[in-house]
């Protein structure tokens, strides 16, 4: 197996993991279900991403702005997320 079969393999079982991680988010019954469904999607699309890679994560430069998108929602709604379970603890 070669350098490029390799990385075309763990490409597609990384992809497989983002979008299992994204089905397990949809249960996470704690959470907002709107915030749930939109990191859901979002992870999705960024296991997405990883099957779309020929060469490198950052080439071509669309699949860079793809990921940079995904990885920016992914972020807010974590914060959200972290900030309403902070919110609810208090109360």
């Amino acid at each position: 197996m070669n350098a490029n079969e390799i990385l075309r393999t763990f490409n597609i079982f990384e992809g497989a993991l983002w979008c299992l991680l994204s089905i397990v988010v949809i249960f996470l019954k704690k959470y907002n279900l709107r915030n749930r469904l939109i990191l859901s999607f979002t992870l999705f699309l960024f296991g997405i991403s990883d099957l779309l890679e020929k060469e490198a994560w950052w080439t071509p430069w669309w699949l860079l702005c793809y990921k940079a998108i995904c990885l920016t929602v992914i972020i807010f709604i974590f914060y959200g997320l972290v900030k309403e379970r902070k919110k609810e603890s208090e109360s």
